[in-house]
């Protein structure tokens, strides 16, 4: 299967990966560019990718979060707040295994 007629079909797909490489990520994410994506990640407005081996991959849950933080946001990913849903995000991890 061509790596377009796989993104087609995941981006129907109800259930996305935990997992996810940078151009499946930035297809969840918006759908935005690539160049985009990588704005946002550069500028600490989406998250920063966690390594298996060297191959990047977002995790589904901190896009999420990222998401939810901007809905509750009416400015969104411009606004400059990244560092709220950073924090956000280190209260999840902290808490999930208490």
């Amino acid at each position: 299967m061509s790596d377009a007629n796989y993104l087609k079909k995941l981006s129907l797909m109800p259930n996305w990966p935990a997992f996810m490489r940078r151009e499946v990520a930035a297809l969840y994410v918006g759908p935005v560019s690539l160049e985009q994506f990588d704005r946002l990640v550069e500028n600490n407005d989406l998250p920063q990718p966690v390594r298996f081996g060297s191959t990047p991959m977002w995790k589904k849950q901190d896009l999420d979060l990222v998401g939810a933080a901007q809905l509750a946001n009416s400015d969104g990913l411009a606004s400059g707040n990244s560092q709220d849903w950073m924090s956000d995000l280190g209260n999840l991890n902290e808490n999930a295994y208490t």
